[in-house]
């Protein structure tokens, strides 16, 4: 499974280059994006004692932990087999409050599919998502191209880690960080900051 992984993002990522159904409708300016590509410098891509599946998670887990507290939802996970030690260690470091936000259907859909990616990597420590993402770490850090047009946004878009970050911005995490910088897409982070100090990240729907 892991040898064709590549292969299959690779056509996915291709693809988000030409016309193609998205996961979410949202607003996007493509003129900031270009700026925020051009102005992201390689960060280093050095994981310390984590592999790319530990930060992986660990961003997961924060994320759908700040997505239910902003719904004012509750969201424990005390099993997790793959990633023990690793949730463990995250759960020292959620926050204890979280800005109250108008509440976005869009938001709950994303939480819901977040619980269900944790339970899967929890169980398998794979999933089709996480191998997006360590496709980006193994092969696209590497490849400026990608980085620098306007498909790579709608193709990170389609990964629940990225559209987490894309749906509640603030109160980043430092594992949050870590992932940006591993997969060299800090230029996805600057421009959601941006946008949403613009006040132009509304989310309209989900694409069925």
């Amino acid at each position: 499974m892991k040898k064709i992984i590549p292969f299959i993002l690779f056509f996915f990522v291709s693809c988000a280059h030409k016309n193609v159904s998205l996961a979410y409708n949202y607003h996007f300016n493509e003129e900031l994006l270009k700026k925020s590509q051009e102005s992201s410098g390689r960060s280093p891509a050095a994981l310390s004692n984590e592999s790319i599946g530990q930060i992986y998670f660990k961003s997961l887990y924060f994320q759908t932990q700040r997505l239910a507290l902003i719904l004012g939802e509750k969201f424990e996970l005390n099993h997790c087999p793959q990633f023990h030690q690793d949730l463990i260690s995250i759960k020292q470091t959620i926050p204890i409050n979280s800005e109250s936000r108008k509440i976005d259907q869009v938001m709950k859909i994303a939480l819901e599919k977040s619980k269900k990616e944790i339970s899967r990597i929890c169980e398998t420590s794979e999933s089709l998502q996480y191998f997006k993402v360590e496709n980006l770490y193994q092969y696209h850090r590497n490849h400026a191209s990608f980085h620098q047009t306007p498909g790579s946004f709608h193709a990170l878009m389609k990964i629940p880690v990225f559209t987490n970050y894309y749906l509640a911005p603030k109160d980043m995490s430092e594992v949050e960080y870590r992932l940006f910088s591993a997969t060299q897409t800090a230029w996805f982070k600057n421009y959601v900051d941006e946008v949403a100090r613009l006040n132009q990240t509304k989310v309209i729907t989900e694409v069925k």
